[in-house]
Formats: structure tokens, C-alpha cells, sequence
């Protein structure tokens, strides 16, 4: 019903978020031990919905996204797949030990009164890519990209442009993340769709790109993280998944995938119940080589609706 209903209202299945992770190839995701788990405050989350976390790979900004409860024709939303405005916020710290800076919305040439969130930045921090339905579009929810000259900058991104409808389709596409190649100028661009050849509600697929001659190629459906769920998130660095597949605790729930010697992702495991309950656990952003995840909840004891919250690995702290 919950998936179906938002379906409805915004013909997808879900939003989705994504993060750059730190590039590298140790996981802490099986390490012994549970999740220690804390909200991130009031400076951050608000009684609206906050969600989508993406933090940067040197970890010193946090984009997210505030949906409103407040609906344009004056109701409420029920809950967070009926909000229809979600607007881009960054936050930022002068250093890893300092507090989080009062969140700061993205100009209105990149939010619009739609629905704009996923952030997620390649790896050099000069594109921002991001999710909208307001701009212009193939259909729905499309996949777009922004440029900035100064890395130092958060809120200095240009006109948004879409990728294009060779890249999305008249259904969802959202949530890319794009992955450098290693040794290679060649990326891979993670995202997650419902378009055809899906097998559940949102599949994840990826496609290849090369940034020298802005060619793509065809989407490749990552079948092996798929389900007949709904796929939120998968994070190819760390392998950390958002999914409402069967075998969690209720809701979404943070899985995780390893990877074969061959590359191939082997089928994914629940992280357990220190981190995920029978509440809302969505779209895991990793730190820290993924010994630190920044996830959104509607947990009892938050601030608001869907708060941001932060994991550690327990049994690696010091």
C-alpha cells in the first residue's frame, strides 16, 4: 500500500538518495559488532521530513533534502512517499570534530516547487547530480546534473542540465552514483528505475559512460541486487542497499552486498537490528570506509518525521 500509493502521486515508486562514498575497497559491513546509532539533532532535521543524506568523500558537507509536510493545496502529507515538494540543503563543517552548519537551501534555478533530492557528487566535486520532476523532463522523474567551477563552493552550482532521454525514460530514473573506473577514465553510473525490463517496483541499474565524449552506454539491469520489492539505493563503493525486500524488519531496511573475485555482487544480507527496525531505515550514505553510515528513519524519539541520523560501527570504535 505504502509503495503503491506513492506510485500514485508521483508515478514512481520511490525517491531515492545516494552518496560518493571514499574510494576504497575494505567494508566494514560484516565486521563483528552492531551499529551504534544516533539522531543528528535539531540543527539538521526539522519537524518536516529529512531525508536523503549525502555526505562528501572528505566528509565536511552534508547534502539532504526537506520535504514538506505542508502539501500545495494546504493538507498534510500522510507520510513521506505523499510529500510533493522536497527541496536541496547543504550543510557544512570547518573539521570532522566541529558541529554541523545551520542547513543552507540550494538557489531556486536547482529547486524548484516539485520534487528535487538525491543528491549525489563525482568524485573530482565538480558535478552534482540530482533527481527532479519539475525540470524539464523525459517523463517523471529524471536524472540531472549541475556544474560548478569552485569545489570550495556549495551553493555555487550552475543551470541544471538532464542527461538526457538516451539515459532516462518516461518512468523513473533516479538516484545516480557515479563510480570511477579503476585505472580508467571510463565511469560507471549506478541508479535505480522502474522502467521496463524491472522486476520489481525499482530495480538498481547502471550504465557505462565516458566522460571524454559524454557517450553512454545501454542500462544494464544489476539483477543480482535486484527483487520483486522495491530497490532503493545501492551504493557501489561500499555495497550498502536500501531495500524493502522480504526478510527485513518492516519498512526499508540497510542491507549490504559483497562482491565476488570476479566483480560480481553476490546476493545482499541484512545488517541487522542495531541499525534497522520495523520503522523506515532508507538510503545508507557511507564514511569512513564505510564504518559510518548517515541514513534517514522515522524511529520513535526523532525530532520530526523522517530524521537523519548517523551509525558507527560498534566494534571498530576507539
Amino acid at each position: 500500500m505504502r509503495q503503491q500509493k506513492f506510485l500514485n502521486q508521483i508515478g514512481v515508486a520511490v525517491l531515492c538518495a545516494a552518496a560518493i562514498a571514499m574510494l576504497t575497497s575494505t567494508s566494514y559491513a560484516d565486521s563483528e559488532g552492531g551499529w551504534s546509532v544516533s539522531n543528528l539533532g535539531e540543527t539538521i532535521n526539522s519537524a518536516d521530513h529529512d531525508a536523503f543524506p549525502t555526505i562528501t568523500k572528505d566528509g565536511l558537507a552534508l547534502y539532504f533534502a526537506r520535504g514538506y509536510v505542508r502539501k500545495a493545496d494546504g493538507s498534510v502529507a500522510e507520510a513521506w512517499w505523499d510529500v510533493d515538494d522536497w527541496d536541496i540543503f547543504v550543510s557544512t563543517r570547518s573539521s570532522l570534530d566541529a558541529p554541523w552548519g545551520e542547513p543552507q537551501r540550494l538557489p531556486d534555478h536547482i529547486n524548484t516547487d516539485g520534487q528535487e533530492h538525491s543528491v549525489s557528487l563525482s568524485p573530482d566535486g565538480h558535478w552534482m547530480y540530482f533527481s527532479s520532476d519539475k525540470l524539464d523532463t523525459c517523463g517523471g522523474l529524471d536524472i540531472f546534473r549541475s556544474y560548478r567551477n569552485d569545489v570550495g563552493d556549495d551553493l555555487a552550482w550552475g543551470d541544471p542540465e538532464n542527461l538526457g532521454c538516451d539515459v532516462n525514460t518516461a518512468q523513473a530514473d533516479v538516484c545516480v552514483i557515479y563510480q570511477q573506473e579503476e585505472n580508467s577514465d571510463l565511469a560507471t553510473l549506478y541508479f535505480v528505475s522502474n522502467r521496463e525490463g524491472s522486476i520489481g517496483g525499482m530495480d538498481s541499474w547502471r550504465i557505462g559512460y565516458d566522460p571524454r565524449s559524454g557517450v553512454y552506454t545501454d542500462a544494464e539491469n544489476v539483477l543480482a541486487v535486484s527483487s520483486p520489492g522495491f530497490e532503493g539505493h545501492l551504493d557501489p563503493e561500499e555495497g550498502y542497499i536500501w531495500t524493502d525486500r522480504e526478510g527485513g524488519f518492516g519498512g526499508g531496511d540497510i542491507w549490504h552486498s559483497d562482491r565476488n573475485d570476479e566483480g560480481d555482487w553476490l546476493p545482499p544480507t541484512n545488517l541487522g537490528d542495531s541499525i534497522n527496525t520495523k520503522y523506515e531505515e532508507q538510503l545508507p550514505s557511507p564514511f569512513d570506509h564505510g564504518r559510518i553510515i548517515y541514513f534517514p528513519s522515522d524511529r520513535p524519539g526523532g525530532i520530526g518525521n523522517l530524521d537523519i541520523y548517523i551509525a558507527e560501527k560498534s566494534a571498530l570504535k576507539h
